[in-house]
């Protein structure tokens, strides 16, 4: 993503995205995956920022907060931003988890 922060060229942010899905499919180290997590997700949100018709980004952002909410490897400050989006996100879209969302707010 910072290729793209420095270019703004989509198809670094992209390639950041595809190359993110590939880490998280590896058998790694849970620390290590809730930081691709993270990443993938903020690059997700930016691509949707710059084009609203991706509605898979949003089902993908979807999908990854909880896996990052509930990352017992994550820094404390940084899952509770995150269930507190995901709540926020939930709530907005009206989706039917949003009060499995609301939980993990008391993390």
């Amino acid at each position: 993503m910072s290729a793209f922060n420095g270019t703004n060229n989509v198809s670094y942010l992209d390639e950041s995205i595809a190359l993110d899905h590939e880490i998280l499919k590896l058998k790694g180290p849970e620390p290590m995956r809730f930081e691709v997590v993270l990443q993938l997700v903020r690059s997700l949100l930016k691509r949707l920022s710059l084009f609203y018709r991706i509605l898979e980004d949003l089902s993908e952002v979807m999908r990854l907060v909880p896996l990052a909410v509930n990352n017992r490897y994550g820094w404390p400050t940084e899952r509770f931003k995150f269930s507190c989006f995901w709540a926020h996100l939930a709530r907005h879209l009206r989706d039917p988890i949003v009060s499995e969302a609301y939980k993990a707010m008391a993390l």
